[in-house]
């Protein structure tokens, strides 16, 4: 199945936009003095009211160290909040903070491009695009995961 906009395979054509996409997120998070890394997991924070580290990672497609990487960033910045788990003193609850859910709606409002994205899908082009990746998604997770 050939892509009519890149003239090439469907494949290499969605690894085509998923790049353009990942650059804009990097230069978007870089603005607002983030990495690609530490706004992905702030969004994914804002989705939950309280979160581990491991499925923080999980839930924002970043690794582990990279999630705790980021985490210890946005603590620092007031834009998180990391306490132990009462029944769990090994784990950790990891929840956004007032100061990161003003700092995604100040950061959000600046962004052109985010609300662009909503101008040019209608909401059936949205919902079909995040079933799709969704799908997409959960494959890649369920065969990169190691072997035991």
């Amino acid at each position: 199945m050939s892509c009519k906009l890149c003239d090439v395979e469907a494949v290499s054509c969605l690894d085509h936009y998923i790049r353009i996409l990942a650059r804009d997120i990097e230069r978007r998070a870089s603005a607002h003095g983030l990495a690609a890394s530490e706004w992905f997991v702030l969004e994914e924070l804002e989705r939950h009211a309280s979160i581990s580290l491991r499925e923080l990672a999980r839930a924002s497609a970043v690794s582990v160290p990279a999630a705790s990487r980021a985490i210890t960033r946005l603590v620092a910045a007031g834009l998180a909040d990391m306490r132990r788990m009462s029944d769990n003193k090994r784990l950790s609850a990891i929840s956004i903070t007032d100061a990161g859910v003003r700092f995604l709606e100040k950061a959000r409002g600046r962004e052109e491009g985010a609300s662009s994205y909503r101008e040019v899908m209608t909401a059936d082009d949205l919902h079909v695009l995040g079933r799709s990746l969704g799908a997409l998604a959960t494959n890649v997770q369920k065969f990169s995961r190691p072997v035991s």
